[in-house]
């Protein structure tokens, strides 16, 4: 006697084997209502930074092949959250297109070689003053001038008056709230 068999086991194995073999691929698969979305947030406000206008970041060389990239929704912030690192070496800073600001993967500009337009209308709860779109070039900038208002710049002018905006700034936090940057009080 050669063992019992099963009528038909040759085709039930394979198949129990396939139902194992679905049932584990399920298992694996996130669950409906589990998928977790993770937002990138400005460093200094906690604004979404994929939303804002005036996005910018940049990577900081920690040393010891480290990095860390900054996020900010505006020049403005990206200027507070550079005061942490300005012993660091921080490479380019890169602003959105204006024109692609309301995509996803929107085009992220040199800010160093951008026009802009400062004191544009709209989007202000998206970001700080001062208000800016970002052009690829002088023309693009004059261009974008007659539809969103503002004065065309260019980065170094920007840089300037929103120097002179953080220096300015003091932030409306409690007393014992540390301040943005060392030898600033709260007051």
């Amino acid at each position: 006697m050669r063992g019992l068999r099963w009528p038909g086991s040759a085709v039930l194995l394979p198949l129990f084997q396939l139902i194992a073999l679905c049932s584990l691929c399920l298992l694996l698969l996130p669950l409906q209502g589990q998928a977790k979305i993770e937002r990138t947030l400005c460093d200094v406000c906690g604004r979404v930074w994929d939303d804002s206008p005036a996005r910018m970041r940049a990577r900081v060389d920690l040393g010891h092949n480290h990095s860390r990239t900054l996020y900010a929704c505006c020049p403005f912030c990206m200027l507070e959250r550079m005061e942490d690192y300005k012993d660091r070496n921080i490479g380019t800073l890169q602003i959105v297109l204006h024109k692609e600001h309301k995509e996803n993967a929107a085009s992220m500009l040199v800010a160093e070689r951008s026009w802009f337009l400062i004191g544009i209308e709209g989007d202000e709860e998206k970001n700080a003053e001062p208000y800016v779109a970002a052009f690829r070039n002088k023309k693009a900038a004059e261009e974008g001038q007659k539809k969103l208002g503002g004065e065309a710049i260019d980065w170094e002018t920007l840089l300037g008056r929103v120097r002179k905006l953080t220096d300015d700034f003091e932030p409306r936090a409690p007393k014992d709230y540390p301040p943005l940057r060392p030898g600033r009080s709260a007051d």
